[in-house]
């Protein structure tokens, strides 16, 4: 008999995480009506759960029929049947353990990072949701992130190295598709005429770095480049920026994987100013379209683009600022780095890559567990 298995995507509210369910979800659907037979038997039976705004991000689907269930701490689930392994896209999950085999994503980086002292005032909520996600972590009996970097910050925290498997992040795979002409016009028409259009797609995040967008483009006018950037926030993340924070601004909303594709062929370039990632997408989607990529002097955008992306201090506007001007006084060495970019995404491993390898982890959880 087929192992019942439950793959969780409701505790997602929106960002890189609902494009990683979302992808997975369709490509998963796609596969099952293409080549079932690359896939383990127990997909056919499993139950698919996911939040508002994982539905929202689907395509329409074939043959899976996710449920869409709350968030809100999953005390619904002591009503629900039992299931013999689970998967959270992404943890943490707070909650009591619902099945005998528990496999997790995890990008939670609030949780394993240094703090942001000049973003994230310690508070006792912080310190306890901390807490609890770290020990989401560690109950896991397989744990999935997305660089080596955060395997071994997850070591730190008290997992164990042989329950960790790292699935490298992807492009969703709308960033290889012809995006909608409507949709891109509908984006162009809210163009500043005249200037440098920049797309941030993010949350409001501390980490995000929002506030610093502004200030970068005020640095960019003062040397001559109008330059604006369009940004993906909800109206309630939109009213909260104070208003100096929002006069370069163009805010067009939270978008599904496809309109994103849509923004970005109505930009110039892409700004990814973040401070703290797991693995974000931003770059590896800026690579894929052939946009410019301007991006935070750290780390995880290194060890994703190489010296594909023009790096920027994002804590220093003036410097921010300064090295976007210089590199678009080089277009030709500019679009060498697009191309070069195009080039390496070619090869990176696509979304049904990611999937298959997610779903070879929870198979072998359950070999490990029966």
């Amino acid at each position: 008999m087929s192992p019942r298995v439950l793959i969780d995507s409701s505790n997602l509210v929106g960002g890189g995480g609902t494009q990683v369910a979302s992808a997975f979800i369709e490509t998963v659907d796609r596969a099952l009506c293409e080549t079932p037979e690359d896939l383990p038997a127990w997909v056919a039976t499993a139950d698919w759960y996911v939040c508002e705004a994982v539905r929202d991000a689907l395509a329409p689907l074939e043959r899976l029929r996710p449920l869409l269930t709350s968030r809100r701490w999953r005390l619904q689930t002591l009503a629900r049947p039992r299931h013999d392994a689970i998967f959270t896209v992404f943890g943490p999950a707070y909650r009591i353990r619902r099945a005998p085999v528990e496999v997790m994503g995890y990008a939670d980086v609030t949780s394993v990072y240094p703090r942001l002292e000049h973003l994230e005032p310690v508070t006792a909520k912080l310190l306890v949701r901390s807490t609890l996600s770290r020990l989401s972590a560690r109950d896991a009996d397989r744990l999935i992130v997305e660089t080596d970097a955060m395997r071994s910050l997850m070591i730190e925290h008290g997992v164990r190295a042989a329950g960790i498997d790292v699935v490298p992040n992807t492009v969703h795979p709308a960033m290889s598709q012809v995006p909608d002409p409507a949709v891109v016009s509908a984006f162009a028409a809210r163009r500043e005429p005249g200037a440098y259009m920049v797309s941030y797609v993010t949350r409001a995040y501390p980490h995000k770095n929002l506030g610093m967008v502004s200030p970068i483009l005020a640095a960019l006018s003062r040397r001559g480049l109008q330059a604006r950037a369009f940004v993906t926030l909800t109206d309630e993340e939109w009213s909260a920026l104070p208003p100096a924070a929002r006069t370069h601004l163009v805010n067009v909303g939270p978008l599904t994987p496809p309109e994103v594709r849509a923004l970005y062929d109505a930009s110039d370039a892409v700004l990814f100013c973040s401070l703290r990632e797991a693995f974000s997408a931003t770059p590896l989607e800026a690579l894929q379209v052939g946009l410019p990529l301007f991006a935070s002097d750290r780390d995880f955008v290194h060890s994703v683009c190489g010296d594909l992306a023009t790096y920027i201090d994002p804590l220093n506007a003036d410097a921010a600022a300064q090295s976007i001007a210089d590199a678009l006084s080089s277009p030709q060495d500019l679009m060498d780095r697009v191309a070069r970019g195009r080039a390496m995404m070619s090869s990176w491993p696509s979304a049904r890559d990611r999937s298959l390898r997610y779903l070879d982890v929870i198979t072998r959880a359950l070999e490990e567990h029966p």
